[in-house]
């Protein structure tokens, strides 16, 4: 399974100190398996902040369950 984060920075390594604390399920890293969906909240910030976007895609190396 492919994991995707949208975003406005290229992601190396995720960060947690670095999620903002009140977020919709709290603070965290969000993942979506819908590609259209990281896309979407990438472009959304995008236009927030007057940035580019960034999607990063994370592929499952045995980590997580199809």
């Amino acid at each position: 399974m492919d994991l995707y984060h949208g975003s406005t920075t290229e992601i190396k390594e995720i960060d947690l100190t670095l999620s903002k604390p009140n977020k919709d399920f709290g603070k965290g890293f969000y993942l979506s398996n819908n590609f259209e969906q990281a896309y979407n909240m990438a472009m959304y910030k995008a236009g927030l902040f007057g940035t580019e976007k960034a999607i990063k895609i994370l592929v499952n190396k045995g980590l997580c369950n199809e």
